[in-house]
């Protein structure tokens, strides 16, 4: 304003009310907003050189609202009972945001309604009924692609193994593996967020368009056992209800193809996988140092190959994992359950 329109005596009363302010030596204003550091200290450390302050821009404010959105709404299991309010809050939404949360609540529990489904098929009486449970499930998987690819690949790959359609399931193992999507647990990285700013930031894009750039975990919860590959049952069986265990996208997909590999005979092809898990072993955000799981995976492929000792092993620095959610690992059992075998 100072150096704007004001002119002449009105100039002078502004100068004079600056002054004013100055002399209270305020330390930041208090109505309506924080702003940390206060303006007062920013002022004073410009003033005396010891930092340069650039207030942030837009581009970087969309980045940190993203992430913030992205890593919360990934990761709720809103379940079937939930429906009516999704539904509420999506029919009544005005801003994008409103929008994107509703849509996405809506489609997390249509899928894990779908998830819950799948169990029905197996006391279904009949090939009749059984397919009728298994396209319901199916169907209901669906929706949750127009916000999230990746899971619902993901959970299209398992009910594919499930259901023993394993060149399905391979086929969208490979397109995952060779994704180059952002893993949504990396976006600590600056170098992923300085990618999604400029791919993604300050070009008008709604959240559901942004939320197609990401991988993320998935996610298998106890009420829905039966949909989870049979293999990490013991780890399924020690969820407390509502619970879920969370599996990065890149070792799954590989683990996925170990399996139908195997399934199909095809030793070369499930030798590969495994040398591919085992490289994912040491993976800076998808491997072992942040998910006690992947050692699990490798054990169990081990173990499939008759490789006692080195299954023993991932067990053991399983156990050892400084990973979050420990008390849902299962590697304590299976190493008493290997130990007991060779007895």
């Amino acid at each position: 304003m100072f150096l704007g329109k004001v002119q002449g005596e009105n100039q002078q009363k502004l100068l004079h009310f600056l002054s004013y302010l100055h002399g209270m030596n305020w330390g930041c204003l208090t109505i309506g907003t924080i702003i940390q550091p206060s303006i007062g200290e920013i002022f004073n450390r410009v003033r005396k050189r010891a930092c340069a302050y650039i207030l942030s821009l837009p581009t970087q404010s969309e980045l940190i609202r993203d992430f913030e959105i992205f890593s919360t709404v990934f990761y709720l299991n809103q379940s079937s009972d939930k429906l009516p309010l999704t539904l509420e809050l999506l029919s009544a939404s005005t801003l994008d945001l409103d929008e994107f949360l509703g849509y996405f609540a809506t489609v997390r529990a249509l899928s894990n309604t779908g998830l819950k489904t799948f169990d029905k098929h197996v006391t279904a009486k009949g090939n009749k009924e059984k397919y009728k449970s298994l396209r319901k499930c199916k169907n209901l998987l669906k929706p949750f692609a127009t916000v999230s690819t990746s899971l619902r690949l993901l959970s299209m790959a398992t009910f594919y193994y499930q259901t023993g359609n394993y060149m399905n399931t391979l086929e969208i193992c490979t397109h995952i593996i060779s994704s180059s999507k952002l893993y949504l647990g990396n976006m600590s990285s600056c170098k992923y967020r300085d990618r999604y700013k400029q791919l993604y930031c300050g070009r008008g894009y709604n959240l559901l368009k942004k939320c197609q750039a990401f991988v993320s975990d998935i996610m298998f919860r106890g009420e829905a056992q039966q949909f989870c590959p049979s293999q990490l049952h013991p780890e399924i069986s020690k969820l407390a209800q509502r619970d879920s265990i969370r599996i990065p996208p890149l070792p799954y997909a590989v683990f996925l193809s170990f399996l139908c590999y195997h399934e199909l005979g095809d030793t070369r092809r499930r030798d590969k996988s495994l040398i591919d898990l085992r490289y994912l072993k040491y993976d800076e955000e998808q491997g072992c140092s942040k998910h006690w799981i992947v050692h699990n995976l490798l054990g169990i492929c081990y173990e499939m190959v008759e490789d006692t000792r080195s299954a023993l092993r991932e067990y053991t620095e399983s156990l050892k994992s400084q990973g979050p959610d420990q008390h849902q690992n299962a590697a304590k059992e299976r190493i008493e359950r290997l130990q007991h075998s060779h007895i």
